[in-house]
């Protein structure tokens, strides 16, 4: 039960953008401690290159994972790793994206972790064991839960069956929150969860967050401005 904190940290490489590093200290009831030199120098990954934008999940058997976004000579990517108690472990290879925004790491009820993130339109991606692949079973964007180009904030939660449900904001006029769930396709919630002024329905809207009652049934909650 003790916590857990990612962040972004100026490396030794320098303190610019493109030399922040993500780092990671867990509280072990005495001191916020590292795992494998996870909260300094440069952090987890060990490598060049810029990171940010970090997002943190925790599985029975997998135990810690952690996602964030890369920028560097192979371009944008998002790596995910796991500890596995003495080492910080590749979850197979990292995800290309050619425009990235938010992340967001959940984990299905099978173990499957499942990314999650927004920029050229917003998609999600599942582990099968051997590769990251969309839902939709692709990786196109038939496999993409919107291709709006202009998704920003996300939410991302996972049923007790194994299904994600995905929040955003997107459009490129009054900004609104949208919704769909995997049922065995990207579906909507309701009439226009994720069309026009979608669940918001009044624009200037962002920052959502979202969790799921006892019946799977979503709650939204955003700023409104």
């Amino acid at each position: 039960g003790n916590p857990i904190v990612a962040f972004e940290m100026a490396s030794e490489d320098g303190p610019n953008l493109h030399n922040f590093k993500v780092c990671l200290r867990r509280w072990d009831g005495v001191a916020w401690a590292e795992l494998g030199g996870s909260g300094t120098g440069r952090g987890i990954s060990k490598s060049a290159g810029g990171e940010w934008h970090s997002a943190v999940t925790l599985d029975m058997v997998l135990g810690l994972m952690v996602g964030w976004v890369v920028e560097g000579s192979a371009g944008l990517q998002i790596p995910v790793k796991r500890w596995t108690g003495s080492a910080w472990e590749s979850i197979g290879s990292p995800i290309p994206v050619d425009r990235f925004e938010e992340l967001s790491l959940a984990v299905a009820s099978t173990g499957d972790p499942v990314v999650a993130w927004t920029g050229s339109g917003v998609n999600v991606r599942r582990w099968d064991g051997q590769f990251w692949v969309d839902f939709g079973g692709t990786a196109s964007s038939v496999g993409q839960v919107s291709t709006d180009p202009f998704c920003e904030d996300l939410a991302l939660c996972m049923d007790s069956m194994g299904n994600p449900s995905v929040a955003w904001k997107g459009s490129a006029g009054n900004t609104e929150i949208y919704f769909k769930r995997w049922r065995p396709t990207w579906a909507e919630v309701g009439p226009g969860s994720a069309s026009g002024t979608g669940v918001s329905n009044g624009g200037g809207s962002g920052y959502v967050s979202m969790a799921l009652d006892a019946a799977g049934f979503p709650v939204l909650a955003s700023h409104k401005g």
